[in-house]
């Protein structure tokens, strides 16, 4: 059971960095 929490946690700090990667990029393309 805790296995599959601790891959949900993963994918949603996958999910967090990427959007944060895209937003640095956005700027950056901006600038």
């Amino acid at each position: 059971m805790w296995k599959q929490i601790v891959s949900i946690l993963m994918d949603a700090i996958r999910l967090v960095t990427f959007t944060s990667d895209d937003k640095d990029n956005r700027r950056h393309r901006d600038c």
